[in-house]
């Protein structure tokens, strides 16, 4: 093990100065770390994080012990005191007394009611908070006070006193636990009591995504097409599953040209069948159609054999649709970069493109939502109900809507037009998933069971590389790009909840699955959403470490049942009258508004376990 002065005060978030404070920190913090070096200590009293640096290749690995923040925050914090504060109940526009109790994983917010009683416990992990910031300060006239926005659209509003220091305490730990790097073992599914044994038996999705293809008849009834191991140790697609479906004529060799022609070499590969028809819906990323790039090389030429085999494969139709999620306009700026679409040099392919903004737009217009949501509230709680100012969900009902209509397009061309559809964006991992999942959703009644959505996310989304770790911020630190958060997978429930308000018995689940999916991706309890791809969540041993969601969720009877919708009926039919048209989409209430409007918190006490564990 090597000491580092410069990878350690990066580690710390210190910048170089002559600030005595800073000093003072590096100074004592590094003569704990050269002492660690010289002895041998154990990793339960240490309790650090430690760095050691390979000589060959300059690379920065991390040695993970337990509770590393507890030396190295910049301040100490007595995790076992609980603080006081005045919490502001936005739901029933009261000031309620609040004891704050700072925990690894997270805090805690005991509230109690005027006469002294316990109402209400809650633990809000740090990897739920988005942002934090302090209002007032001791020389102000304003209110003494701090607001924690969390990534569920809940919005905190502690007020302090002066004098006690608590609101200071609070914030470093905010400060200390959120904008440094986070440890693997400081994530809230890490810390779930049981063995090795008994979380790997928590999980099946390698079995599942083969039991999934051999359901669409893939190796029976359909013969041309065949399950891989292509890509078994990642080691030709990184962000692409180990268990991947291909035509079966197309051998490894075409594949492995083909790589070179399609960004993020994510080449076209299955995604569903119709065991009846042969009609197929693939996935992949844009082609490499860039300036100065030709389209008779071996790797472009490997790309057209596999969609004229795709294509060769459906009797029902002797053309392919390519179904690109951007605007056409952002399709030839990409080309600029080196992308593109399919424009010239494929055999019977349509191009059609579906206005689906990138995820930039998507996270300025979810910013402006909850913005116009908090307005509302404060509004509310100053003036009551007088007059409030309408909430802005306009821009976020349209994306759904070209979302829905891009969905559309993709089930008449499978159902009706009897043509195979390969979908793709630019890289593949977060409109394309959109389109696709959904579809399948429309077409196929199983993933309408709560079996089968738990096979369409972990297929479509988790093991395809959806960019969870990025997209949800996952690691809110000064290492991590804000901005490449996006509402991508929210946009996609979303959806789920449109079709399910306009078919209201075709669904076994209801919104509060959908809710509680959501809710338990953005505070890390489960490892299915950590991580980018199926290769980073093997890395970090997330199936020998953590606990599946959906194992969960099927042990636990009351709460299964409570996700169940009691008018479910299974009809083995294709919901073709979906409607796109804003006068038939409703904003989802029950989500958005559930921490600021009681008539979008009924129901509260028939989930009140679930809330809980949230």
């Amino acid at each position: 093990i090597s000491f580092n002065m410069s990878l350690f005060r990066k580690f710390l978030g210190l910048k170089n100065g002559n600030d005595k404070r800073q000093k003072f920190r590096t100074t004592r913090s590094s003569k704990m770390f050269r002492e660690h070096n010289a002895t041998s200590v154990d990793p339960e009293v240490l309790q650090a994080v430690l760095f050691y640096l390979d000589e060959t290749s300059s690379f920065v690995v991390p040695l993970v012990c337990k509770s590393w923040r507890r030396i190295f925050t910049r301040h100490r914090i007595l995790l076992a005191e609980e603080y006081p504060c005045i919490y502001l109940n936005r739901v029933h526009h009261k000031r309620m007394d609040c004891l704050i109790g700072i925990q690894k994983l997270g805090f805690t917010l005991k509230l109690h009611e005027e006469d002294g009683t316990l109402c209400e416990e809650v633990l809000i992990p740090y990897t739920m908070v988005r942002k934090f910031e302090r209002l007032g300060g001791k020389k102000s006239t304003m209110q003494y006070s701090l607001t924690v926005t969390c990534k569920n659209f809940r919005v905190v509003h502690l007020e302090f006193s002066k004098e006690s220091g608590t609101r200071r305490i609070l914030y470093r730990a905010l400060r200390d636990n959120i904008n440094n790097p986070f440890s693997v073992n400081s994530i809230y599914a890490f810390s779930k009591e049981g063995s090795s044994e008994e979380f790997i038996n928590s999980w099946n999705e390698n079995n599942r995504k083969v039991l999934d293809f051999e359901r669409m008849g893939i190796g029976k009834e359909i013969q041309s097409w065949k399950i891989s191991n292509f890509n078994s140790y990642y080691e030709n697609i990184p962000t692409y599953p180990a268990i991947l479906a291909f035509p079966a004529s197309i051998s490894d060799e075409t594949l492995s040209l083909a790589i070179d022609y399609r960004s993020k070499g994510r080449i076209p590969t299955l995604s569903w069948i119709d065991k009846m028809t042969g009609v197929s819906i693939s996935r992949s990323s844009q082609p490499l159609m860039g300036i100065g790039i030709t389209t008779t090389s071996r790797a472009a030429q490997a790309d057209h054999t596999i969609l004229n085999v795709i294509n060769s494969d459906n009797e029902k139709s002797d053309t392919i649709k390519i179904i690109d999620a951007r605007p056409r306009v952002a399709a030839l700026a990409n080309r600029a970069k080196g992308g593109g679409f399919e424009s010239s040099g494929y055999d019977h392919v349509e191009v059609e493109f579906c206005n689906i903004e990138n995820i930039h737009t998507m996270r300025d217009c979810i910013d402006r939502l909850e913005e116009s949501i908090n307005n509302r509230v404060l509004h509310n709680w100053k003036y009551g109900d007088l007059a409030p100012p309408k909430i802005s969900y306009d821009s976020w009902m349209n994306h759904l809507h070209n979302i829905i209509a891009g969905v559309i397009h993709v089930v008449y061309y499978i159902k009706h037009a009897k043509t195979s559809v390969l979908v793709h964006c630019s890289d593949g991992w977060d409109r394309t998933p959109q389109l696709t999942s959904l579809s399948m959703l429309i077409l196929d009644p199983y993933y309408r069971t709560i079996d089968g959505l738990h096979t369409l996310i972990e297929n479509e989304w988790c093991s395809f590389g959806h960019k969870f770790s990025q997209r949800c911020r996952h690691e809110m630190n000064e290492f991590s790009d804000s901005s490449e958060r996006s509402p991508v997978f929210l946009q996609f429930l979303d959806c789920v909840f449109q079709f399910m308000t306009q078919f209201p018995i075709d669904f076994e689940y209801n919104q509060h699955l959908l809710i509680y999916i959501m809710d338990t991706m953005n505070n890390c309890e489960y490892g299915n959403f950590l991580g980018d791809c199926e290769k980073d969540r093997d890395s970090i041993l997330i199936k020998q470490e953590t606990k599946s969601l959906w194992s969960d969720i099927a042990q636990d009877l009351e709460l299964l049942k409570s996700f169940k919708n009691p008018f479910y009926e299974y009809r083995d039919r294709v919901l073709s009258n979906i409607s796109c048209a804003h006068e038939d989409l409703v904003f989802w209430k029950q989500y958005y508004m559930r921490w600021h409007s009681k008539s979008s918190r009924t129901g509260r006490d028939r989930l009140e376990k679930y809330m809980k564990a949230v």
